[in-house]
C-alpha cells in the first residue's frame, strides 16, 4: 500500500537539530520503502542534496531566518498561519492519504485542515510542551502550556512519541494505549562511516596534541552548555589539554562570555552553526561526545549521533536514554557538574575505555535504531490509520 504522505514541519527544514533531523531522516526512509512523501515547512533551511522527497515552502514574505527552536511572535502569527495555507493546498492538489505533523506546532497547523479535508492527523510528539517551552522566554504560561500538553495529543487520530518515558506521560493524561506507538529517534549509521575532518581543520584548530571534548546542537539554555562550561572549570586544571569544541547556533556570545567569566576561554572553540553533512567529520575530531541537557523526555538527536559515531559519551542521566553506564557511556547524575568533570577526566586518561564504550554504543543502535528498521515501523502505523481513511478528498491508495 503506497502513501502520499504531508509531513507538516513547523520548523526550518531541514536544519541541524532534532525536530527537522527527525523529520528528513524519517521522511527519506519513507520514501525509500516507496511512499510519495510531501514535506511543507517554513521558507528557510539549511540546504538539501535529496531529490527523495518533495518540499513545499510557504512564500517569503519577510527576512526572517531564525533557526533556534521554539515559539516567536512571528512564527505564530505570520510563519503557522502560511504553514496552514500551503499545506490546505498540498493536501488537496497532491491527493494526499495522511498528514504527519510534528512537534505542537505541526499538529496546531494540521488540525483546521483536517476539518476541511477528513484526511487524518498523526502528532509525533517530541518532548512534553511543559518541560520545552518553560525555558523560551518569549511564552512562558505554565497553565497554557499544561493545557497544550493534554489537548494537542488528544486531538490526533493517532500519536507517536519519540521515547517510552513520554509514552508512559501520556497515557497518564488518559490517552488510550491503542492510539500511541513509540518510534524513538534513529539514525542513518552509514553516514558516520569512515568520515575525516575538514582538510587543516584539525591544524587551523589546534587541536592535534589535544584531548576534543565535543558538543552539537542547540544552545537554548535547557540543553545545559552553562553546566557544561562549570565542569570545565573544574577539569581544565587538571588536564590543560582538554579542549571543548562547541557547534551550534544561538546564544553563542552569551557562552562565549560565561567562558571568559570562568577562565576556560582558551579552552573552548565555538565554531557556530553547521550543516547535518559536516557533522559526522566534525565529530571525527573528538574523543568524548557530551550531553548536558538534564530534562528531556524524549531521545536527542545527538545522542544517536554520537552513538553512530562510535564516540565515547559522557551524559547527564536526563539525556541518557539509551545509554548503559560504563557499557555504552558514562552517565552523570543530573546538574553534578563536578561528576561530569570527572567523568570526561576518566576517558580523557584511558583510550581503551573510550574505544570500548564507543564501540559498544555504535552496536547498541545497529539494526534498533537505524531508520531503515524504524521507518517500516512508521509504515505500519500508517497502514492501520488509513486502514479505516475516508476516501472523499483524498487520492486511490496504490499497493
Amino acid at each position: 500500500m503506497k502513501l502520499s504522505i504531508a509531513m507538516v514541519a513547523a520548523c526550518p527544514f531541514p536544519g541541524n537539530r532534532g525536530t527537522p533531523s527527525r523529520i528528513l531522516q524519517m521522511a527519506e526512509g519513507l520514501a525509500d520503502l516507496g511512499h510519495t512523501v510531501h514535506v511543507v515547512t517554513y521558507h528557510f533551511g539549511t540546504d538539501l542534496a535529496t531529490q527523495k522527497i518533495k518540499i513545499h515552502r510557504i512564500p517569503k514574505l519577510i527576512k526572517y531566518r531564525n533557526f533556534a527552536p521554539g515559539p516567536t511572535p512571528t512564527k505564530l502569527l505570520l510563519l503557522d498561519p502560511l504553514l496552514f495555507m500551503k499545506l490546505l493546498a498540498t493536501v488537496r492538489r497532491e491527493a494526499v492519504h495522511l498528514i504527519h505533523a510534528h512537534h505542537f506546532e505541526g499538529a496546531i497547523v494540521a488540525y483546521p485542515v483536517r476539518l476541511l479535508t477528513r484526511v487524518k492527523v498523526i502528532y509525533d510528539a517530541h518532548t512534553t510542551l511543559e518541560g520545552e517551552l518553560s525555558s523560551y522566554k518569549f511564552w512562558n504560561p505554565t497553565r497554557l502550556r499544561r493545557v497544550l500538553d493534554r489537548v494537542v495529543p488528544k486531538l490526533a487520530d493517532h500519536v507517536i512519541t519519540v521515547s517510552e518515558e513520554l509514552k508512559q506521560f501520556l497515557l497518564q493524561l488518559g490517552i488510550p494505549d491503542r492510539k500511541i506507538s513509540c518510534i524513538p529517534t534513529g539514525v542513518n549509521p552509514e553516514q558516520f562511516e569512515g568520515k575525516t575532518p575538514p582538510n587543516g581543520l584539525r591544524e587551523t584548530l589546534r587541536l592535534s596534541n589535544r584531548n576534543v571534548v565535543i558538543y552539537t546542537g542547540t544552545l537554548q539554555e535547557y540543553q545545559g552548555i552553562d553546566l557544561l562550561l562549570a565542569a570545565m572549570k573544574t577539569l581544565v586544571p587538571q588536564r590543560p589539554d582538554v579542549c571543548l569544541l562547541v557547534i551550534g547556533d544561538s546564544n553563542t556570545e552569551k557562552y562565549r562570555q560565561m567562558a571568559r567569566t570562568l577562565g576556560v576561554e582558551e579552552n573552548v572553540i565555538f565554531l557556530g552553526e553547521k550543516p547535518f553533512e559536516e557533522i559526522p567529520g566534525l565529530l571525527s575530531l573528538a574523543h568524548i561526545a557530551t550531553l548536558p541537557r538534564v530534562d528531556c523526555p524524549g531521545i536527542p538527536q545527538k545522542l544517536t549521533n554520537y552513538m553512530a559515531a562510535g564516540k565515547a559519551i559522557v551524559a547527564f542521566e536526563g539525556s541518557a536514554k539509551l545509554l548503559e553506564d560504563q557499557v555504552t557511556g558514562l552517565v552523570v547524575p543530573n546538574r553534578d557538574v563536578e561528576g561530569m568533570a570527572d567523568a570526561i577526566l576518566q576517558l580523557a586518561c584511558d583510550a581503551d575505555l573510550r574505544e570500548r564504550l564507543g564501540r559498544n554504543a555504535r552496536e547498541r543502535i545497529l539494526g534498533n535504531f537505524d531508520w531503515r528498521t524504524l521507518s517500516t515501523k512508521v509504515e505500519g502505523i500508517y497502514a492501520s490509520v488509513v486502514g479505516s481513511i475516508p476516501m472523499g478528498t483524498t487520492g486511490h491508495i496504490h499497493s
